[in-house]
């Protein structure tokens, strides 16, 4: 409402006053009546609500300019040097080639060059990298905000337009979750695939040869860590070291982020966790293989670390789950149906399937987020997912339930090879793989090929009887 004064020359004036679209409040003095007062905070107040600018801004700073200035007074400052790494790769990525050299008052004078911007983030990178990029460059225009060089925060506006329409989407298609823990004798699955010599190529490529042992002993014990530890795969995996195990204990000390060391985990210190004989198991493997290959571990080296030695980049680990875990869960998937889940998963569901065998095992919360480096808020909303065949059932020790699962596993790629040995004569497409390669087995050409059909069945029996008792008795020992 316009407000009434009288000026040093004893005039009677009208000011009219106003909020722009971030809170803040402003007047503008001088007009000789009140209808025109009245008249101008109208037309600001519609100009809010239509997301044009009420003060255009006169600074003549560029985004690359206040971006140099923002992360020298506090980006290094106050932000984690992981977030550092994090913000300058997203800037030089996707925000300083597009609107580096704008000035910042452009931003707020048409904001239809942030909708464009977003748009052609979102033709090629998924909602993830668009949410990231966004939340960056919000960040820095919030402070070019609290500084006075804008008037508000244009993303904001940005921001909020997109929530009402993803809103309006979600409501009508959200469905309730089920179970989301992955059973870990699927996982025992992927680690005894990812140590065979012969992977997968995927998408229908030719399969592809791994031919050191050593780095097939590192990619299973990467997805071992995940599900049989909890570790945040890849990040808390490649930052291991050897000395990290000590005393029958997991020390999470350090962290891969952006390709460098950092000393903690995501979310604080360093922390501890016994460790179960299979996950103790794949690390003599790693060592054993190091060994084998000249390059023994010593104090301060990486359990997984790249050619050099040193830690791997993030190129590396994309690779990695590009090339060589990807193409393994998808071919299990296809080799065992009930693990179709396995199509779709990525390394850190590994994760889930820890927690949720900590939670069957009867694990107090407490105990289970101090090993995990998390909340127990976190673990009941996001990690605590039952696996199927578990629920309702009563509680079981965590190492029973990782020697059950790894017997069981053994037991699915017996049967898969014994099937494949009686039916090598008629073919087997898109089998890439024989499961008994790596002990120096061969289907092509075995005797089992040129026996009768019924002696080959009556073979087969006897076979699968042998299985049975053997795990049986293992189950039982």
């Amino acid at each position: 409402m316009p407000d009434r004064y009288t000026n040093t020359q004893g005039e009677v004036r009208w000011r009219a006053r106003w909020r722009t679209g971030s809170g803040e409040r402003h007047s503008r003095s001088g007009f000789r009546t009140e209808g025109q007062a009245r008249a101008h905070e109208e037309a600001m107040r519609t100009a809010r609500r239509r997301g044009r600018p009420v003060r255009p801004p006169k600074a003549q700073v560029s985004v690359a300019q206040y971006w140099r200035r923002w992360w020298a007074q506090e980006v290094v400052v106050a932000k984690a040097r992981g977030t550092q790494f994090g913000y300058r790769a997203i800037y030089s990525a996707y925000i300083a080639p597009a609107l580096g050299q704008i000035k910042l008052r452009e931003l707020i004078e048409d904001p239809q060059i942030l909708v464009r911007w977003r748009t052609r983030i979102a033709q090629t990178k998924s909602q993830a990298v668009v949410v990231q990029a966004q939340r960056v460059l919000s960040s820095m225009l919030s402070a070019a905000a609290e500084e006075g060089v804008l008037s508000h925060n244009p993303v904001l506006l940005l921001e909020a337009q997109g929530r009402r329409g993803r809103a309006r989407k979600l409501a009508r298609s959200t469905t309730s979750r089920g179970p989301a823990a992955i059973d870990p004798v699927a996982w025992f699955l992927v680690v005894e695939y990812l140590r065979q010599p012969t992977r997968p190529g995927g998408r229908g490529a030719q399969p592809r040869v791994r031919r050191y042992p050593l780095d097939r002993a590192r990619d299973a014990l990467i997805v071992a860590l995940g599900f049989m530890a909890g570790l945040r795969l890849p990040s808390e995996a490649l930052g291991l070291t050897y000395e990290d195990v000590r005393h029958g204990r997991l020390h999470i000390e350090g962290r891969s982020s952006q390709g460098e060391y950092v000393a903690g985990s995501k979310t604080g210190p360093g922390r501890d966790l016994p460790l179960v004989p299979e996950l103790a198991d794949e690390l003599k493997r790693v060592r054993r293989a190091s060994r084998d290959a000249g390059r023994a571990l010593h104090s301060g080296d990486f359990w997984i670390a790249a050619r050099d030695g040193g830690i791997w980049s993030e190129n590396q680990a994309h690779a990695w789950r590009e090339r060589e875990f990807r193409p393994v869960a998808r071919q299990i998937a296809r080799d065992f149906p009930q693990f179709s889940v396995l199509a779709r998963a990525t390394p850190y569901l590994s994760r889930h399937t820890f927690v949720s065998c900590c939670l069957q095992a009867g694990i107090s919360l407490a105990t289970i987020a101090s090993w995990c480096g998390t909340s127990i808020q976190m673990i009941s909303r996001t990690y605590g997912r039952m696996i199927r065949r578990h629920e309702g059932a009563a509680a079981v020790e965590l190492a029973q339930q990782y020697r059950t699962a790894k017997v069981e596993a053994m037991s699915l790629l017996s049967a898969r090879s014994g099937r494949s040995q009686l039916h090598a004569g008629g073919g087997s497409r898109g089998r890439f793989f024989d499961p008994a390669a790596d002990q120096g087995g061969s289907t092509s050409g075995s005797k089992a090929v040129r026996l009768p059909r019924a002696k080959r069945e009556k073979e087969a029996d006897l076979q699968h009887k042998r299985r049975r008792s053997s795990v049986g008795r293992a189950l039982h020992s």
